[in-house]
């Protein structure tokens, strides 16, 4: 008497890759606080470094490194627009970054930009170019 085995239709290394890149960019957009670096990233999907790399440049087109940078701007963005007053140690902890330090460090040498700027770029987005005219010069960095 024979086995009965179900078939059904087999991952293909296609599917895998495209949920793995998914789940990449999920954990990315959620979790951008608990993702200090490329490792870290590729450690929470459960893949080495080089598979994360191969499947974000085949995906997105760009490297890992580049897409946690982008993310991670967006992220710090994101803080200021909620809340024009955060501090940098509470925009940092949110986006991933250890201090205030790293944060300053991070805009300034990836974003040719300080904390400072990056404010006021906003307000003047949230409030249009002739209000931030006005707003006063604060201290809040």
């Amino acid at each position: 008497m024979g086995h009965y085995f179900e078939i059904r239709n087999p991952v293909t290394v296609s599917n895998r890759f495209d949920l793995k890149a998914q789940m990449a960019q999920k954990i990315l957009r959620d979790d951008i606080e608990e993702i200090p670096d490329v490792n870290t990233w590729a450690k929470k999907l459960g893949i080495s470094t080089r598979w994360l790399s191969k499947i974000m440049k085949e995906e997105y087109g760009a490297s890992p490194k580049k897409l946690l940078r982008m993310r991670r701007y967006e992220s710090i963005r994101d803080c200021i627009d909620r809340d024009l007053e955060m501090t940098g140690f509470c925009i940092a902890i949110e986006s991933g970054l250890k201090d205030e330090h790293a944060l300053y460090k991070f805009l300034s040498t990836h974003y040719n930009t300080g904390l400072k700027k990056l404010r006021r770029e906003i307000w003047a987005e949230k409030l249009g170019e002739e209000a931030a005219i006005y707003l006063p010069n604060t201290d809040i960095e």
